[in-house]
């Protein structure tokens, strides 16, 4: 049975497998990367299960708006001017793909940004999720975009930074 809940510290280690299943090697971050990120905001930070086991899983945290975290670093919290919640990382096992997990991860964080009055949610397109983010309205700010390229960069090529306004 396929259940969404917060994400537990206990289930850390199972969300760094679900993350190694899903990307490539130069985007993988260590544990106490995400126990960082997930303690920025556990109230957005979630994992679905089959049973026990951690099938997929976003991290998402208040942040500045135009700006990108830096990948596998712990950056500092921000707590002034935080409009934005910034969808850091969502992967789903590709075991598990196309059973509805990402959209309804996607629709928790979308629900929780406009009852909290964010005025957006941003995030970095990895892997071609292009369109999968365009499906919710998310969009690419062009000029935006260049000032943000050599960050988008350290996630690989082929990245954009993307926003939905709430």
């Amino acid at each position: 049975m396929l259940t969404i809940q917060l994400m537990q510290v206990e289930d850390l280690a199972a969300v760094q497998t679900v993350q190694q299943h899903a990307y490539p090697q130069a985007l993988w971050e260590e544990t106490t990367i995400f126990a960082h990120k997930r303690q920025l905001s556990p109230e957005t930070s979630l994992v679905a299960k089959d049973g026990l086991q951690v099938v997929a899983y976003v991290l998402s945290h208040p942040w500045l708006w135009a700006d990108i975290p830096i990948l596998n670093r712990i950056n500092p919290p921000i707590t002034a001017n935080t409009n934005t919640l910034y969808i850091h990382d969502l992967a789903v096992d590709p075991a598990y793909q196309g059973l509805g997990l990402a959209q309804q991860l996607t629709h928790y964080l979308l629900a929780y940004a406009q009852q909290q009055a964010y005025a957006a949610l941003a995030l970095v397109a990895v892997q071609g999720a292009l369109r999968y983010w365009q499906r919710y309205g998310f969009v690419v700010d062009n000029l935006l975009n260049q000032q943000l390229k050599a960050a988008c960069l350290a996630y690989g090529e082929d990245t954009v930074y993307m926003y939905k306004k709430i």
